[in-house]
């Protein structure tokens, strides 16, 4: 662990758990964020007039970040859903049935990859799958748009869809950890 708290899992990608969060490596997450989900994908309703994307979750959560240099090519937010979270606390109508919940169930939300050759997935479902091992994590929830199911059962995730799409274009999923 560095003195930021950061804990290096191979060259590329950095976890930063809650109480550690850096300030400048944050202040770079939630300006990419505002501009992938806002601008890009229009979620007009979390655009804030500061450029940046940051919500009530992002002090609970840890972050999982890949870098190139010093470049950001990739994120991802993970949420114990022992508490808040999104799926529970703001999209539980994605549901059709009772929200996986409980210590072994985490939710990643606000996944982007900038970069995109073989080696970005490939590292991010390595960190994903490396962390919830050492954490006793065997599933996790997401939103995801339907488009992205074909590309998670592809890098080796069992995907349960836990609801239909919804007219948001989200689908709320149960992933097992392999």
């Amino acid at each position: 662990m560095s003195d930021y708290g950061i804990v290096v899992l191979d060259l590329k990608t950095i976890i930063i758990e809650p109480d550690d969060l850096p300030h400048w490596v944050m202040e770079r997450v939630y300006r990419l964020r505002h501009k992938v989900f806002v601008e890009g994908l229009g979620w007009t309703a979390i655009a804030k007039p500061d450029g940046r994307d940051i919500d009530e979750f992002d002090h609970l959560a840890t972050h999982v970040i890949l870098m190139e240099e010093d470049e950001i090519i990739g994120y991802m937010r993970l949420l114990p859903t022992t508490g808040p979270h999104l799926l529970r606390d703001v999209l539980s109508d994605l549901c059709e049935g009772p929200i996986p919940v409980g210590p072994h169930i985490w939710e990643f939300s606000r996944l982007f990859i900038l970069k995109h050759n073989a080696g970005v997935p490939c590292a991010f479902v390595k960190a994903m799958k490396d962390w919830a091992r050492e954490h006793g994590v065997t599933h996790f929830t997401a939103e995801v748009s339907p488009s992205l199911l074909p590309f998670l059962e592809k890098y080796g995730w069992d995907v349960k869809p836990l609801g239909p799409p919804s007219p948001i274009d989200a689908v709320a999923i149960l992933l097992t950890v392999g």
